[in-house]
């Protein structure tokens, strides 16, 4: 059985080393389906399609009472895309796109909160020969209120979005400087309180 001073002390030694870290604050979103279908222009079946979408929040810094940077940034999977049945009018053929708008938002001086956001968009054209679908998009680079434009002709056009938030985050400061720690080892702030870089408090 180990020594229970021991285990206290490795337990702060690890507080020392790893939580001065503003990455302790990172964040992930669950990931979103946004698979989208419609039956326009079809006798049977479908077209349809999907992304994953996510987005995830990151902090930098490691001083203590300092606002830490963050990023937010938006994710979309390779989409998967299906086209199944029979189109009219007959001899015609449907083709379907899709294109993801990816955004991401930068504080570097923290403080403050941020959003950024992922669109995706799929549209179906139907025609006899060849009508590629190409969709574009414009607006800010964070992706909140973007604009999509799609194919006039298209039979088929839908979106979806995903907005990620990331609050402010801070280390806690200590008050004072510290006591004097033995062995020559330094004083760190750890979560808002003094303790010595080996892990014991200061005297």
């Amino acid at each position: 059985m180990k020594d229970p001073a021991l285990v206290v002390l490795l337990m702060l030694a690890a507080l020392a080393a790893n939580a001065q870290d503003c990455s302790q604050f990172n964040a992930t979103d669950t990931p979103y389906d946004s698979t989208i279908s419609g039956y326009e222009g079809h006798t049977d079946g479908y077209h349809k399609f999907a992304y994953i979408m996510g987005g995830s929040c990151t902090y930098s810094g490691s001083t203590p009472g300092k606002a830490c940077a963050s990023t937010c940034t938006s994710t979309a999977s390779a989409p998967a895309e299906w086209e199944v049945g029979h189109v009219t009018p007959v001899l015609y053929h449907h083709e379907i796109g899709e294109d993801a708008y990816i955004g991401i938002v930068q504080a570097p001086a923290g403080g403050t909160p941020i959003q950024c956001a992922v669109t995706v968009a799929g549209a179906v054209n139907s025609c006899l020969l060849s009508c590629a679908v190409s969709i574009g998009f414009s607006g800010s680079t964070g992706g909140i209120g973007i604009s999509i434009s799609f194919p006039a002709q298209a039979v088929f056009k839908k979106q979806a979005s995903l907005t990620t938030s990331c609050p402010p985050k801070s280390l806690p400061a200590c008050s004072g400087s510290g006591g004097p720690c033995c062995g020559g080892q330094s004083t760190v702030c750890v979560a808002g309180t003094w303790a010595c870089s080996g892990g014991a408090h200061p005297a």
